[in-house]
Formats: C-alpha cells, structure tokens, sequence
C-alpha cells in the first residue's frame, strides 16, 4: 500500500468499494425489474380474466334467455291447449321437437306433468314411461314455485357427455301447477369457447349458481358432480359493490393456485369464472427473469474487468479516466437494463395485446393504411375461413368480402371507407359475410381507425361476430311472441305487464284492440283508469288496492270505447320484494261482452220460461192421467227409492196398490235381480240420464216374471229433489219363447259340431249358411270366413258342385257324389257328397244339408292294394322264368370253372373261357335281380360295412361317369355295420347312382353320397310311417339334377315305370331297391322338385359292434374226407356238383331223382355225412326227401339249394332239420364253404 493520508483510500481498496457498490446497484436493479415484471405479469392476467369473464357471461345470458323463449312457448302452448291435447299427436312431438333444434347448442327438451312423469320428449314419440318427481328442478317448481330454474351438471348414463338443465314452471290460468318444460344444453359447446380464447395451459371456464352449485365447467371431471363450492373464495367476494373483477386465490375448484376472474349474470342466479394457474401464468415472467439474471452477471463480468484494468494504473489521470469509465459503464449498463426491459415489456404487451384480442368471442381483423392485412385473430380466422398466415398482406377487401342479405349486391370494403373517413364505420343490419369456401354467415360488425401516440392512422381494425344464434334466439322470441297475439287474438285475452322501477306498462297487441288504443301507444295507470266506466271505477281501485294488500286480483268491469260500452274480466299477479314493496305485476284482460249479452238474453228467456212452466205444469197432470192408463207398470221414485207414482199398470203387473207399497222401496218387496248392482245402474242413470236392461221380480201371487226396464231421470229444479221413472214391460212369456228357440239352437248346433265329417248348410242360392269345424280344418277358412260365401268355391270343381247342389233341389237328396275340396293352401282332399233338403217348421224348403266323407285313405289303400296285385303277379311270372334259367347258368359256371382249372392261364382258350363265366355271373346275377324284385330269393344275409360296400360302388361307377360328373362322400357314423346281403346291398346302391347319373347325363353335376346314423325314439318322429322306433344307418344318394314332378315322383317304386326313353330302361331298377330295402327290415324315402335334383335316403337296421363280434366266426378250411350225396333232377348239376367237391377231398356221389337218393340212403343210412337235395324235383320235393331222410337217420346234416325258392322261410327248414339253404347257381368257393360250415356245425 502506498504511503500517504493515513484516512485516505488505496486505489484497491477505492476499486473494490466501487465494485461492491455497483454489484449492490446491478442486484437492487435485477430485483426491481422482475419484481415489477412479475406484478405487471399478474394484473394482465386479471384484465385478460375479467375481459373473458364478461364474455363468458354475454355468452351464458344468450344461452339462458333464448332457452327461456323457447321453454316460455312450449309453456304457453300447454296452458292454452291443455297438457292432454299438448302431447296428443306425432305433430304436436314434430313441434317440440323443432323447439329442440331451435335451441343453442346440442341438446334435448323434456315435458312433465303435474305428477313428475314424462310425456313427451324430443328424442323419440312416444316418450318412455318415467317419473322424474325426485328432481330437484321438479321440487323447485312445484313446491318453491320457482319460475325458473338452472339446474347443476350431471353427466348421461348413457352418452356419458355432461349438461345442465334450465326449466321452467307451467302454470294454469288460475296460477295452478301443471308441470315443467325444460331444455338439457350439452355443456360440450363450451369447450370450444375455451379453446378459441385460449387462457393457456390448465386455464378453466365455469358457471355456479348462488347455492355453491357447479352449472358447468371446461374442462369438467366426475368427481365435481353433484357437490357444493360454496367454500370456495369465489362466493367469498362482495357481488353487490362489485360485480365483476378478479383475485389471486390458493382456495379453487381443484386446490391449485389460481388467478380468477369473474362476473355476475344480474338477473339470473348464476356466476361465471374464468381461471388460470398462478405457475402457468408466470411461466413467461421466469422466462424473462432468466434472461435478466444472464444480462445482470454480463454486465458484472464486464465490470470485474473493467477494475482490473484500473487497477493496472496508478495516475490520477487513469483514475479519473477509470472513474469516468466506470460512470459511462455503469449509464451503459442502465441504459441496457432500461432498453432490455422496454423490449420485455413491449414484448409482453404485444403478447398480452395478442391474447386479448384473440379471447375475445368477436373477429378481429386488423390492417395498416394501405388496406392490407396485418393481423388476424382465431374467431376472424373460423369466420372467414381464411388462415392468418394466407390472409397476411391480402387486401382486406379479398378476405372480408361482404354483401346486403336482401338485395345480394356486394358491400363497399369497411376498410376502404373508413381510412377515407378516418372515423368509426359500422355496416347495415343485414350484412352477410360470404367465406372463403362461399358460406354465408350474418354479421354484426364495426370498423375504426388505429391511431398512434400523435393521432396519426397506422391502420385499420375491424371487429365483427356471428349473429346466427341470436338470430334464431330473435326468430323463436319474435315466433312466441306471434304466437301469443294470436293466441290471444282468437281467445279475446290480451295481457298485461307492470314494471314498477322502471315505470313500465306493456299492453300486448290484443289487449290494445280491447280498449281501442291504436298498439305502440304509451299507456299509463291514469289512462287505463279513464277508460274504466264510471260507476265500476270505485269498485275496481278498491280490487287493485286489495291486490296491493295480498288479495287475488280478478274483477269483471266495464270500460268505455268509442262511446260504446264493453265488459271486460281482469285477472293479475303482482310480484313484491321482501319488505312487501311492489315489484311487478302481470296481468291477462278478457273481452266478455258478448258473455254478458248472452246472460242477458238468458234471463229474458227464464222469464219466459217460468210463464210457460206454469202452462206446462197442467199439461202434465193431464199427460199423468193418460199414464196411468197404460199397460206397462210406469213408477216415478227418487234417488232414495221411495215411490212417487204407481200407475194402474204396475198394479196389474205386480198385483201390489199403491197403499201396499205406501213408505217400502218397491224393489226390496218385488225381490228385484239386478244384471248389476243397483249403484251402478243410479250412476248410469245419473251421468247419462238413461239406463235400460232386464229385471227378474216377484208378483204378489209369488210369480217370478221377467220385465223388460227403461229407467229416465228427471233433474231435480226448483229445489226439489231429483226423480226416476221406470217403465217396466212384462216380457216373461217372450223370453221362455226365446229361451227355448236357444236351447233348440244350441242342441242342433252340438249335432253338427259333433260330425267328423265336414257338414255344410246351403242357402237356395247356393250360399253357404252354416259350417261346423270340421269343414274348418278341411277347407283353411273359418267359419265367419264361409258363410255368405258360393258353396262351390270350396271345390277343385265349382260346376260340379253346382250341379250337385240343383240334383238335391230337383231329387230331394244325392247320394257319394264324388267332389275334391280345396284347401286355402292349395292341396285337395277326395270326398264323398251327400246332400239332402231342410225344411222350415211351415214345411218350406229353406236350403240344403250335406255331409262330405274324406276318402283320401280309402283311395290311396285301393292304390296300394292294385299295386301289391300288380307286384305278386309279375313277381310269379319273373319267379317261374327264373329258375330254370337258374339251372341253365349253374352248369355254365361250374363246368367254365372246372375248365379253367385244367387249362393254363396263358392260353388263349383260358382267357375266352373267363370271359364264359364272366357273361354266367352277369347272368346269375340279373336272376337274382329279377328274384329280388320278386321277393322270391332268400338273402345272404351277413354282418358287413355299408362303407366298404360304397367303395366298391365307386370304384366300379366312377370309371364309367363322363367327366362331367363328380362323386362326393361323407361318412359321420359312428359305426355303419348292418346285417346284410352285400350283394343285393351293391346292387342298391349301383341303382341309386346309376339313376342319379343318369338324371345329370346332360349338364354334369355331383353325386354326393352320405352315411350317417339316424336314432328314431318315436314312431312320431319317424321319418317314415313303417320305420319303428330304434337306430339305423342311413344312405343317401343325392344329385343335383334336372329332378322330378310329383306325379312322377308318386309312382318311380312302380315295376316297369320308367321315365327313360325306350330301350335305355326296364323300370326295374327302383321297384328291385325298394323291395332289397323292405326285405332287410329297412324303407326308402324319396325327394325331389323339378331344377333343384334329387335325394334318396335308406334306413337300415344298425348292428351294434358287440352284435358283429358275436355273428362273425373263423371258417374253417374248405377240404375234408366226408362222404357226400348231391341230388338233383338235372344230371349236369349233379355231376358239376359232385366233381367241385371231389375236387376239395371229399367222398361225393350224386342221384338225378328223389327216389334214387332215397333208395341209396336206406341201404348204407351210416354211409353218408351230408347230403345236398335240391329243392324242386319230380316225385318228391327236396323238403318232403329230407323228412323221410331224417326219419332214417335223424342226425343226418342235410343243406337245400333252389333256383327259385319258393317261399319257405328259414325258420320253418330248421324245424324240419335242414341246417342251411343257399340259391343256384353258386360259385364254387361260396359252394364249399356252405358245405364245410355245415359239417363243421354241431350234431
């Protein structure tokens, strides 16, 4: 430290007191510019959130009262029809429901009944039956007598969006409850408001009621539903002083801390608040205080430097120079603070500028002073339809582009003339603005100038909105209000409305014309008073007065127009504050003029109705005299029953006087039954003033008569009590006349009824009288539909019919007179007519009585029966030719398959003698067809797969179809063993598909081919009448076709019917399949329609697999040493025969006749093991042989073979002693293994 003053300062310690001292001022500086950015920053919130509040409240007021205008119509128009007729048609629901889509927003409108329950609603006609009584709005009017009522927010069950409720009371003429109308308005619009003046993020909208109730809020959350925010600082502010403004709370909706604004809807309950979050609204100011903070340690940073340099010079020139510099640096440094400030500040304002205008709920389109674009808020953007960023530098001409709504003719450009003017413009009330995409909105709009600091114009700014809503708000008042004059103009009702404050009275237009005061006139209380009549003025001050003091209001009076008199009727209601201080009135007026000129005429005429009561009274006494002359019993008795009057008439009746039943009701003496308690029939009498019906009574001589009663009453005038008159006639002898015509009725009607045959009655025309049910079933009409009806229109044959009909009328009768009748549904049944003639009790012919007698079932058994004829005779025939062909091809198998033993199989001769036995075992096999068909063969019958059956069908088949023609198969059986001939089985099932190709031949198609297993637990779900109940497996062959007709259909299982041309069909085919499939205990059922193909199901008795283990057994080897005799009447049987078995080991020898073999028994009986016998032989027939063979020898295995089989059945061989039975001819291997079985079975 250099020496010196001892007080004075180094230049360090000088230096660092300077740099302490500025580092003070730049922090005091810092600290000073951000806390007045942060107290700036929170008032704009407050303008901004006030701003949005007032138009948040503008918006709820539209909402509110265009609501009410509607709700006030609807209302209006139930006091005037009445809630009945209100509700009573789809076009009063087309009405309400136009009044829904009048309303401002998404929403729904609701009418209640006095009672709470739903009756019509503008979702859907009829309404659902609901009772909303519970409501708190319901509660509200009924009980508070609320006039109107905003309810809080709730949310839909089930379109889960959330509304409020503004409803309002329905009051009779007289101030009675009728009910409620009111709107639901989806809260959802509300969110776009939000989202158009954009408050920033977690910025809120809300509506409470006075209560603490939430109307709506945006964004909403369930868990606010149905609570109370009365605690929360908004209800806190003085809403009397103040009814707008704003404040910074911690105590919001959410428990965030939030700045408010908020307003209050005079004239409603409501108050709505706009909010945002203290953190989101100071997120900029942080922003900024960053950016100071960076600026405050540059400028120390420069200042550390700048002493640095200082301290490097020690002249006092430098130090001047340094002070100097540090003055300069310090103005510098405040100079920046100051111009980084000012560009925050401006910066802000401009961004506050910006939020303003773009919350603000109206267009704004601002210019500079060539016209162009230079700004565009949210609203002008939705509105125009044109983006900022495209309008930017447009002319605004080009963006605004508006025309007059009536004469379509285009508006000069608002921007032009107001920098020509350079004052404020505002456009006509019919200016329309067209969009960019050529929409069309009305709006309301006004244009000024921007001026600057010096009044210079920079520019233009033009603010318009959307009048659309408040245009139809406009519509439905000015609609109502239409709807009232005339409403009141046709009732002759006007009406009043006194608003005290504001020294007010309104006279609606009907009121105007009743006191003759041209509409639009200024009325006064002295004015009205004038016009009063005199003498009715006092009277009427008095009722007003009384009205003041609580009383109803309500005096008819007479007022003075034109120098003519008018009566007019006053009804009001008066409003008052808490202290009893009028508020209000309003009132309705009557003209009922004409009402009292009719009460005056009315009383001219009583007057002269009293005068000719006098006359009328002795006109009565003489019309009472001639009463009692009459025969019928007339009584005159009050309501109470104590008689008046008892004519002669009654005393001959009843055999009572007068003096009998003096102080007696006369129905507690006679007895009297009524048909209904006698209260009831008072009731009818007293409502309706008539009443007749049937009296059962008892006579003095203890006769029970029936009278026929008519019973008037007589109101009561004068003051005298009210009577009846009863005229009784004696019907008693009619009515057992009339009950024994029923009883007979009812006899002859249980006669026809209990007919099965159908029974008809005919008119002489020939129209039908009578049916009973049995002719129901059997035509498809009802009675009611037959009778009146042309008899003949019941027959396939109407002039049959009539003919039948004029042969009764001409013989008296007809007898099995052969008619079809027609059902409704198109199907005939054969009947049998028998007709004759019904006379009345005079004995004149009156029409015809026939019966007819269904023989459908005695036609079709008749058909059946000739079939079964046909089929046995033909069976004979085929039967007879078969079995000596049967013998012919035996010995050709047999030799052709000895031969081929002996031959090589290479030669030429093996191959032609296998085409031999070939041609045999075709034709073996169509004997066997023609024996089938016949029933005449006996079967082989085994247990077998159907499957493996269809699979060798295929194989063979399929190589003879076209290539047209598919083949498809299924098989869902669980199992498909049936006991039976596999033979005769392949040759169904070759039939079936041969007939379905054939049916294909042309177009191709598919075969399909199914087996699948069919349960029948009753004979009623049968599939046919002969199939009993048990399982089956089912076959069905189906093609798709050309199909068949029914009568063709009716007759395909007929022999020799064939629809083939000739020489392609025998008509066997089918005829031999159904007799197969009866014979293996089955049936066959067939459908087809022409087009559509056909189907043929078989249904075969199904073997169990426990059934098939225990038929099947292991054959034993072929060969054996036995001792075998062959006897047959053709000799080259017998040797084919006896060479096969020699052939396979055995001792064979052969006899050609019965007596040969039976003398060759009885000389060795022991010789022999089996014999074989044929079974038709000269002499002796092959069974009678084998009863004198087992006489000798009773152990002897005898086995019978046929070409024919006659029909003997198994059954009956066995109890002779024959062990098996099999049909020539046969192959060898079948033939030698019958015979091993045989041997090989027990004794």
């Amino acid at each position: 430290m250099r020496s010196g003053h001892p007080y004075r300062f180094s230049s360090r310690s000088y230096l660092l007191f300077i740099l302490a001292f500025l580092f003070f001022l730049d922090g005091f500086a810092l600290w000073l510019a951000t806390k007045t950015d942060h107290d700036n920053t929170l008032e704009q919130a407050h303008i901004v959130l006030e701003r949005t509040a007032v138009s948040l409240q503008e918006r709820m007021e539209r909402i509110v009262f265009s609501t009410e205008a509607i709700l006030k119509n609807r209302a209006s128009r139930v006091r005037e029809r009445g809630m009945a007729r209100a509700v009573a048609s789809r076009q009063e629901w087309e009405h309400f429901q136009g009044g829904a889509q009048s309303l401002p927003g998404p929403g729904e409108l609701w009418l209640l009944d006095d009672r709470g329950n739903l009756v019509m609603d503008s979702v859907e006609y009829p309404s659902r039956p609901v009772n909303f009584s519970d409501r708190e709005y319901f509660a509200a009017h009924r009980d508070r007598g609320e006039d109107l009522h905003i309810g809080p927010t709730v949310k839909g069950k089930i379109v889960k969006r959330y509304a409020f409720t503004i409803s309002k009371r329905i009051s009779g003429r007289n101030g009675g409850f009728l009910g409620v109308v009111l709107a639901s308005v989806e809260t959802d619009a509300f969110a776009e408001f939000l989202r158009r003046i954009s408050l920033g993020e977690g910025g809120t909208v809300a509506v409470f009621r006075n209560d603490g109730a939430l109307v709506l809020r945006q964004p909403m959350e369930d868990e606010y539903i149905g609570k109370s925010f009365s605690h929360l600082a908004l209800f806190e502010q003085d809403f009397e002083s103040s009814p707008w403004g704003s404040f910074k709370t911690d105590k919001a909706i959410d428990g965030v801390g939030r700045v408010i604004g908020y307003s209050k809807i005079m004239g409603l309950p409501l108050i709505v608040s706009t909010t945002i979050p203290v953190d989101s609204v100071l997120t900029g100011w942080r922003e900024r205080v960053r950016i100071y903070s960076i600026v405050a340690i540059v400028a120390f940073m420069a200042l550390v430097a700048l002493s640095l340099v200082i301290r490097g010079t020690t002249s006092r020139e430098e130090q001047e120079r340094t002070r100097q510099l540090a003055e300069i640096n310090a103005s510098l440094q405040a100079q920046i603070a100051e111009r980084i400030r000012a560009q925050a500040a401006l910066k802000e304002s401009e961004k506050r500028w910006a939020t303003t205008l773009a919350s603000i709920g109206d267009g704004i389109i601002a210019t500079d002073v060539t016209g162009r674009i230079t700004f565009m808020n949210s609203v002008a953007e939705k509105l125009t339809g044109w983006r900022s960023a495209d309008a930017s530098g447009r002319p605004a001409a080009e963006v605004f582009t508006v025309i007059d709504e009536n004469s379509r003719q285009a508006i000069r450009d608002p921007v032009a003339g107001i920098l020509e003017a350079a004052t404020t413009v505002g456009l006509s009330r019919h200016t329309v603005l067209v969009r960019r995409d050529g929409g069309e909105i009305p709006l309301d709009d006004s244009g000024s100038p921007i001026l600057d600091s010096e009044g210079n114009m920079t520019g233009v700014v033009l603010v318009f909105r959307d009048i659309t809503d408040r245009r139809a708000a406009q519509k439905a008042i000015t609609d109502s209000r239409r709807d009232l004059n005339r409403a009141q103009a046709v009732a002759h009702i006007g009406s009043w409305r006194l608003r005290v404050r504001e020294s007010d009275l309104m006279w609606s237009d009907e009121t105007y014309r009743i006191f003759g005061v041209v509409p639009g006139t200024p009325v006064t209380y002295e004015m009205f008073l004038a016009m009063v009549h005199p003498d009715d003025r006092e009277t009427l001050i008095e009722s007003w007065e009384g009205a003041l003091a609580g009383a109803y209001y309500d005096v008819t009076h007479r007022i003075v127009v034109g120098g003519h008199i008018k009566w007019v009727r006053e009804v009001a209601e008066l409003e008052f504050d808490e202290e009893g201080i009028l508020l209000a009135g309003f009132g309705t007026v009557q003209d009922v003029t004409e009402q009292k000129r009719m009460e005056q005429a009315l009383q001219l005429a009583h007057d002269g109705l009293e005068l000719r009561v006098q006359e009328r009274t002795a006109e009565i006494r003489r019309q009472a005299e001639l009463l009692d002359l009459a025969n019928d019993a007339i009584i005159v008795t009050d309501t109470q029953g104590e008689m008046v009057f008892w004519n002669t008439g009654a005393v001959h009746t009843y055999g009572f006087t007068r003096k009998d039943l003096a102080g007696k009701n006369h129905h507690t003496v006679l007895g009297t039954r009524f048909p209904i308690p006698v209260e009831n029939i008072l009731a009818i009498v007293e409502s309706s003033g008539r009443w007749e019906g049937e009296l059962t009574q008892t006579t003095k001589d203890a006769r029970q008569i029936v009278v026929l009663s008519r019973w008037a009453m007589r109101r009561g005038h004068a003051g005298r009590p009210p009577e009846i008159l009863e005229i009784n006639t004696d019907i008693t002898t009619r009515r057992q006349a009339e009950e024994a015509l029923r009883l007979a009725s009812v006899y002859n009607r249980s006669l026809i009824e209990a007919s099965l045959d159908p029974l008809i009655t005919i008119d002489l025309e020939g129209m039908v009288s009578d049916v009973n049910s049995a002719t129901e079933l059997i035509t498809g009409y009802s009675r009611t539909d037959l009778i009146g009806t042309d008899h003949a229109d019941c027959f396939t044959q109407p002039e049959k019919a009539r003919a039948g009909h004029r042969l009764v009328l001409e013989k008296g009768f007809v007898r099995d007179y052969p008619l079809e009748i027609r059902h409704r549904s198109g199907h005939s049944t054969s009947v049998l007519y028998n007709a004759s003639l019904y006379r009345d009790e005079t004995g004149e012919i009156i029409g015809v009585v026939a019966t007819a007698r269904d023989i459908t079932e005695k036609n079709r058994l008749e058909r059946h029966l000739r079939e079964t004829h046909k089929m046995e005779a033909i069976g004979t025939l085929a039967g007879g030719i078969a079995h000596d062909f049967n013998n012919i091809i035996a010995g050709i198998i047999g030799f052709s398959e000895m031969v081929l033993d002996d031959i090589p199989e290479d030669t030429p001769a093996h191959r032609r003698l296998g085409y031999v036995l070939k041609g045999a075992h075709r034709g073996r096999d169509l004997v066997r067809q023609i024996l089938a068909f016949s029933r005449r063969s006996e079967q082989e019958k085994k247990v077998l797969s159907l499957d493996q059956i269809i699979d060798e069908v295929v194989t063979l088949v399929r190589a003879t179809l076209p290539s047209t023609i598919e083949i498809r198969r299924s098989n869902t059986a669980s199992s498909d063993l049936v006991s039976a001939d596999p033979t005769q089985i392949h040759q169904v099932v070759v039939n079936l598909c041969s007939n379905a190709a054939h049916a294909m031949s042309e177009k191709g198609g598919t075969i399909e081919i199914f087996l699948s297993e069919e349960i029948v637990s009753s004979v009623e779900e049968s599939p046919h009448q002969d199939l009993p109940p048990g399982s089956y497996v089912r076959l069905t062959v189906s093609d798709n076709g050309r199909g068949m007709e029914p009568a063709t259909l009716e007759r395909i299982f007929e022999p020799f019917f064939t629809t083939k041309p000739p020489g392609e069909g025998t008509g066997l085919g089918l005829a031999v399949v159904h007799g197969i499939v009866r014979d293996h205990d089955g049936v066959i059922t067939a459908s087809s329609s022409p087009g559509s193909g056909s189907s043929f199901s078989i249904y075969i008795p199904q073997v169990k697999t426990g059934e098939a283990d225990e038929i099947e057994r292991i054959e034993a080897a072929l060969e054996g040493p036995e001792a075998i005799l062959v006897v047959d009447d053709e000799e080259f049987i017998v040797e084919m025969s006896t060479q096969r078995l020699q052939h396979f080991g055995y001792r064979a020898r052969g006899a050609t006749s019965s007596t040969e073999a039976l003398e060759l028994f009885r000389a060795d009986p022991g010789a022999f093991d089996l014999v074989v016998l044929d079974h038709i032989m000269p002499d002796m027939t092959g069974l009678e042989l084998a009863r004198e063979l087992l006489a000798i020898n009773p152990g002897i295995r005898i086995i019978m073979c046929s070409g024919l089989n006659e029909p003997i059945s198994m059954e009956r061989m066995r109890q002779t002693g024959i062990r098996d039975f099999f049909t020539k001819p046969a192959d060898r291997d079948e033939f030698i293994r019958i015979v091993r079985n045989v041997l090989d079975s027990h004794p």
